[in-house]
């Protein structure tokens, strides 16, 4: 008699890993100085990854929010990253996918027209964390970003010594939440592997990473020129230039009745409907439904040159 044999085979779904990261953040104009941050976001998976980005003001508990999704196989890049609002501090990015995180920040003496090389960042993790009961020993030979992620204040004491256990170089930093410090080790670089020993005085939690000279994360954060201070449209690197989809939180828009412009998407909010204006069509329906066309998308009844619809319904 035969047996039959059954062969059962489980199919176990595979996730791919998500990406959570904080990013240091300096778009401003202070004293005589114009700094810049360029946040790039590399998608080298077969399929799009959704993200997420939300910018907390220092000291403050109200966020800005915006979401992007990275193209297969493609860099999103947004240079002059908050520069419309003075950013100054941290930005956590979330995204559903693995996606390699790159920050620049550079500085310029003149009005902004040039900009020094700056230093580059690979995106903050969220382990280890500097607090109080843990500080920690940073053997490197670059800079090192340091970032709150407790939105809460605290105080570093930083202490820096050279392979033979020599006093090279100590500073005491103040760390309001969610801001950004960088442990400047330009003029001690010489000296070999530095020991940057951080302890935290508060309650805070601080990240930390240090510079890299990774040919990746400098090639996808090399500041692009541009002709245009502001375009709405969302571009990669695989189109032409690199622009700053979140250059703007509320630019305004180039329409009468539109007042506001999302910075990620280049959608145009005209008052009662969200207008798509690199298909020059509305994405939102007629609040009016059917009155005055089948179509719910129509606007004027299809006739825009000789009509106006000021609400617009």
């Amino acid at each position: 008699m035969k047996r039959a044999v059954f062969l059962f085979l489980f199919v176990c779904p595979v996730s791919i890993a998500a990406t959570r990261v904080v990013v240091p953040v300096a778009s401003a104009t202070y004293k005589d100085r114009v700094y810049t941050t360029t946040v790039a976001l590399k998608n080298s998976s077969a399929v799009p990854v959704p993200c997420s980005i939300v910018y907390t003001p220092v000291n403050r508990k109200d966020s800005l929010t915006s979401s992007d999704v990275v193209p297969a196989g493609q860099t999103l890049v947004m240079q002059d990253f908050l520069k419309m609002i003075g950013a100054v501090g941290s930005a956590t990015i979330d995204c559903s996918g693995e996606v390699l995180v790159a920050v620049r920040l550079q500085d310029s003496f003149d009005d902004g027209t040039t900009f020094r090389t700056g230093r580059v960042f690979a995106g903050l993790t969220t382990t280890p964390v500097i607090t109080e009961s843990h500080p920690e020993t940073i053997t490197t030979q670059s800079d090192i970003a340091l970032v709150d992620i407790s939105g809460k204040h605290s105080t570093l004491s930083v202490q820096v010594t050279n392979a033979a256990g020599a006093i090279i170089g100590e500073k005491v930093y103040d760390m309001p939440p969610r801001t950004f410090q960088i442990v400047n080790l330009e003029k001690l670089i010489g000296h070999g592997d530095m020991h940057v020993r951080i302890a935290a005085k508060g309650p805070g939690r601080i990240v930390f990473a240090r510079a890299t000279t990774d040919p990746a994360m400098t090639r996808i954060t090399m500041r692009m020129p541009q002709s245009n201070k502001f375009v709405p449209q969302r571009q990669t690197q695989s189109q032409a230039g690199a622009i700053n989809p979140l250059s703007m939180i509320a630019p305004l828009s180039p329409f009468k009745a539109a007042a506001f412009q999302d910075p990620m998407t280049g959608l145009i909010l005209m008052r009662n409907r969200w207008y798509d204006p690199r298909t020059g069509t509305f994405i939102t329906p007629d609040p009016m439904k059917y009155q005055d066309s089948p179509n719910l998308d129509a606007y004027c009844a299809g006739d825009p040159v000789n009509c106006s619809d000021p609400t617009p319904a």
